[in-house]
């Protein structure tokens, strides 16, 4: 085989490549993709008062959402209300979370980009799991599918 060929072949077998590196043969479950509000921590409905925090700090978690991506990208949004010794008066804040998930048969594994990882569970209509906040508590969180 001529070299131009040779090239033509390599050429070929790279675009090959390249495409079926591109293809959407995503092994995450399509029905857990969706987005979802929060709407429970610790089975009490928000705004719900964080517990375990330092003597002049509290956080009011006001509200969340979950957006899963048919790909298994993940966004997960929630909105407090702060206060602390150094803003008694308190201010909104905002923690985002992002990253990419994987599962299946009711389990998804969410793999942030900055945290460690966390499991959840799902249903056709929820989305649920729990964290460990810090050594003395452990947030439950009930996300519900926006219809």
């Amino acid at each position: 085989m001529p070299v131009r060929g040779i090239r033509r072949a390599f050429v070929l077998l790279g675009c090959a490549a390249a495409l079926a590196a591109c293809s959407s043969d995503s092994t995450f479950p399509a029905e857990a993709s969706g987005s979802f509000k929060l709407t429970s921590v610790n089975g009490n409905a928000l705004p719900f008062q964080l517990p375990g925090l330092p003597a002049g700090t509290s956080a009011r978690l006001e509200a969340g959402s979950l957006v899963i991506l048919d790909n298994g990208r993940f966004t997960e949004t929630l909105q407090y209300f702060l206060v602390t010794p150094d803003k008694p008066q308190g201010a909104p804040s905002t923690a985002i979370t992002v990253g990419d998930a994987s599962g299946g048969g009711g389990s998804i594994t969410f793999e942030p980009r900055f945290e460690d990882s966390w499991n959840a569970s799902y249903t056709a209509t929820t989305v649920t799991y729990s964290r460990q906040a810090n050594s003395n508590v452990t947030l439950s969180f009930v996300f519900t599918r926006n219809n």
